[in-house]
């Protein structure tokens, strides 16, 4: 990964199998103090209408890859990685949202750390109201490869 001074170069890639909460979560990346270098949104064969969600609530940097065909989850997921141009991807559920700082705190962190090749968060646990039913557990500024996986799986 490429961690030269200033900031971090960020694709985001939203896989769309449900239209529900697409509106929030493309409002929640436009909304971003540091915005991403490129969004990828790829319609995996959508319960619903993408494109007029993507016009209305995304940022200009922002393109549509269409499925002719639904792809199984990882498949999808790596193609869509894949199509990435940035040193850095996140891959954002079409239910999920980015708090408003989330790039920038990104940024501090990996400039902070530029060793590091991946990078994770907490999260908030929200239910379909939006109210917020808990959070996954914290997790140190820094940790092995190796420490980070098996605190995954345990």
């Amino acid at each position: 990964m490429n961690n030269s001074k200033g900031s971090i170069k960020v694709t985001i890639g939203v896989p769309v199998t449900k239209v529900r909460f697409l509106a929030d979560t493309l409002r929640s990346i436009a909304r971003q103090s540091l915005p991403a270098n490129e969004v990828i949104v790829v319609d995996n064969c959508a319960d619903g209408d993408v494109a007029p969600q993507v016009v209305e609530n995304a940022p200009a940097c922002t393109r549509i890859i269409r499925r002719s065909t639904r792809m199984p989850p990882v498949e999808n997921w790596n193609a869509l990685l894949a199509e990435a141009t940035s040193s850095w991807f996140i891959l954002l559920s079409d239910d999920d949202y980015l708090a408003p700082n989330h790039l920038a705190e990104l940024d501090k962190i990996i400039q902070e750390h530029p060793e590091v090749n991946v990078a994770h968060s907490r999260l908030a646990i929200v239910d379909e109201k939006n109210i917020i039913q808990g959070h996954t557990p914290s997790a140190v500024e820094w940790e092995s490869a190796t420490d980070f996986l098996w605190h995954r799986i345990r």
